[in-house]
């Protein structure tokens, strides 16, 4: 299942909801002030490589 990051319009708070695929019927619920005035946000996907001969920081090209 996702996680989404949803904004409340309502009171500013971010909140992570975990949806399932495909489920539209219930509606997303501030953790906050429990409005359903949610903004979905953009989040920035991360991994974590095991491959240990690029040094710690450094991109696939090797740039810091």
């Amino acid at each position: 299942m996702p996680i989404y990051e949803y904004r409340c319009n309502q009171c500013g708070e971010v909140t992570e909801i975990l949806t399932g695929v495909g489920s539209y019927s219930d509606l997303p619920l501030c953790g906050n002030c429990g409005s359903t005035n949610l903004e979905k946000l953009i989040s920035v996907s991360s991994f974590v490589s095991r491959d240990s001969s690029r040094a710690h920081g450094a991109t696939c090209c090797g740039r810091e």
